[in-house]
């Protein structure tokens, strides 16, 4: 499976430095892509699917996987200078419409660090390009990243504690009562009398455009998928 494996050593720095709490683990890391899996392929034949292909992910620019009709947003933001390296990523995957607005991944977002850090160790073994690792001898590395280090602790800094708020529950004592933004991330159903709904107005020729854009990539053109 380790098909580049300098690419896992680029792919593991960042996080050693940004304090995550476990070291970024490809094996394991296989395993949390399964949530991806539904839209996304990476390996040897993998395809388009609802989302792009991830071979050659890191150091690819945004919006540029072939053979994949990426959203407006994507392909500007590719034009903007947006580049998949490690940290780009990790950002990404926290949040996919928090940091490229409107485009099309519906998915809400991986909360865990250290299962975002495994996730891009898996995806580093099919990248060939790690200007990280090749450019700087791996006792360098720490003083490349070091500038970088603070600003990512920061961000990741209030996940544990949200996990210490919410006590062990149950008879085994195992997992956690979910939070009010991770449940708000996933709360988009729309009952049948309109509740859910943002507020506003628009008309059917208007919702036809949107559905086009924005649903018909996992329901079908017409809702049949």
């Amino acid at each position: 499976m380790l098909k580049f494996p300098n690419s896992i050593l680029a792919a593991t720095a960042f996080f050693a430095l940004a304090n995550t709490a476990l070291a970024a683990d490809p094996v394991a890391g296989e395993a949390v892509f399964k949530k991806c899996a539904a839209c996304h392929a990476v390996g040897e034949g993998a395809k388009n699917k609802v989302g792009p292909t991830l071979n050659e992910l890191i150091g690819r620019k945004a919006g540029t996987g072939e053979g994949f009709k990426y959203s407006s947003a994507m392909i500007a933001a590719g034009e903007g200078g947006l580049v998949w390296t490690e940290e780009n990523i990790a950002s990404y995957m926290k949040d996919p419409k928090g940091f490229v607005a409107k485009n099309k991944m519906a998915f809400a977002g991986l909360k865990k660090d250290d299962e975002i850090a495994n996730v891009i160790a898996y995806l580093a073994t099919f990248s060939a390009i790690a200007p990280k690792a090749e450019t700087a001898p791996a006792e360098a590395k720490p003083v490349e990243q070091a500038a970088a280090a603070p600003a990512v602790a920061e961000n990741t800094a209030p996940a544990p504690a949200v996990m210490a708020e919410a006590p062990a529950h149950g008879v085994l004592h195992l997992g956690r009562p979910a939070t009010e933004d991770e449940i708000a991330a996933w709360n988009v159903d729309v009952m049948p009398d309109g509740t859910g709904l943002p507020v506003g107005s628009g008309s059917v020729a208007d919702g036809e455009g949107l559905f086009s854009e924005k649903c018909a990539s996992c329901h079908g053109e017409f809702a049949e998928g």
